[in-house]
C-alpha cells in the first residue's frame, strides 16, 4: 500500500543535497513537483521500459535496480541506500529507462518530478550544474564497476563492495568489521557473481585468514587490510576471475 503526500515544509528539500540552497524561486518551482512517499516491500518505482517522470531521494529503507532479459532473468545494477539518489539519468535520457527500481523493505522516498527539477534548473545555474556532475558522477561510477567486473579478482571485487556499504566499526587490533546491510545472495548479484562463486570466495579468503564471518557482520583482519593497500596483494589472487554476470533472479 502506498501513501502519497505534497512536501510544503522546506527543510525537507534543503536534506536532498542536490537541491540545497537553492535561490527562492528555484525552490518554490520545485517544492510544486516533490512528493513523499512511504511505500511497502517489493515496490516498484520505475519499471524498465517505461519513461521515467522522477528522481527518486532515498531516505529510508533499501532499493535494488535491475535490468531484465527477455528470458526474465535478472542483473542488480545498483542497490541504493538512505541518502542515494536514483533516477537522474533514465529522467533526462532521450529513451525509454532500460532498467527498473524495487523497494527491498519498507522505504520512505522523496519523489522530485521532472518538470519541477526543470523549471529549477532554468532559475538556477548553480542546480543546473549540480545535476551535470551528478550525471557525469554517475557515467564515471559506471566505468569504473565495468572496469571492475573484467579487471578485478572476485576477491577483490567482493572487498571493495563490502567496504562501500557495510557499517564500520574499527577494531583496537587493526581490523575493520563491516554489518552488511543485504543478504549475500543479493551482494552477489550486485557484484556479479553467482552464489557459489560468492560462497567459495568467503571460503578461501576465511581460510587464508583474511577476514572472519558472524552472519552478516564480515570483519576484514589487519592482515587483510594491510595487504589491500600493498603491492602484495596481487601475487595473493594473481588472476582475475571472469564470469558472466549471475543468470539467476536475486532473491531480495
Amino acid at each position: 500500500m502506498l501513501h502519497a503526500a505534497r512536501v510544503e515544509h522546506p527543510p525537507l528539500i534543503e536534506q536532498i543535497p542536490l537541491l540545497a540552497g537553492l535561490s527562492s524561486h528555484a525552490h518554490a518551482a520545485v517544492a510544486e513537483d516533490v512528493k513523499l512517499k512511504s511505500v511497502g516491500r517489493g515496490t516498484v518505482l520505475h519499471s524498465q521500459g517505461m519513461p521515467a517522470q522522477t528522481v527518486l531521494y532515498l531516505m529510508s529503507g533499501q532499493i535494488k535496480q535491475t535490468i531484465c532479459s527477455v528470458a526474465g532473468h535478472e542483473m542488480v545494477i545498483e542497490l541504493a541506500f538512505p541518502g542515494d539518489m536514483l533516477g537522474l539519468a533514465q529522467v533526462f535520457s532521450s529513451g525509454a529507462p532500460t532498467s527498473r527500481a524495487e523497494t527491498l523493505e519498507e522505504s520512505t522516498i522523496v519523489e522530485i518530478g521532472r518538470d519541477g527539477l526543470e523549471r529549477a534548473m532554468e532559475l538556477d545555474v548553480g542546480l543546473a550544474r549540480r545535476v551535470v556532475g551528478a550525471l557525469a558522477d554517475h557515467g564515471a561510477s559506471l566505468v569504473r564497476d565495468i572496469a571492475s567486473l573484467k579487471g578485478d579478482s572476485s576477491c577483490k571485487r567482493a572487498l571493495e563492495f563490502m567496504q562501500r556499504c557495510g557499517r564500520r566499526i574499527e577494531r583496537a587490533d587493526g581490523a575493520l568489521s563491516l554489518d552488511l546491510p543485504i543478504p549475500k545472495q543479493l551482494m552477489a548479484a550486485r557484484i556479479g557473481l553467482s552464489p557459489e562463486t560468492l560462497s567459495r570466495v568467503f571460503r578461501d579468503m576465511i581460510e587464508g585468514g583474511l577476514i572472519e564471518i558472524s552472519g552478516r557482520q564480515i570483519t576484514l583482519t589487519a592482515r587483510c587490510r594491510s595487504l589491500l593497500a600493498s603491492p602484495e596483494w596481487a601475487s595473493i589472487v594473481p588472476e582475475p576471475i571472469i564470469e558472466p554476470l549471475a543468470p539467476q533472479r536475486a532473491s531480495s
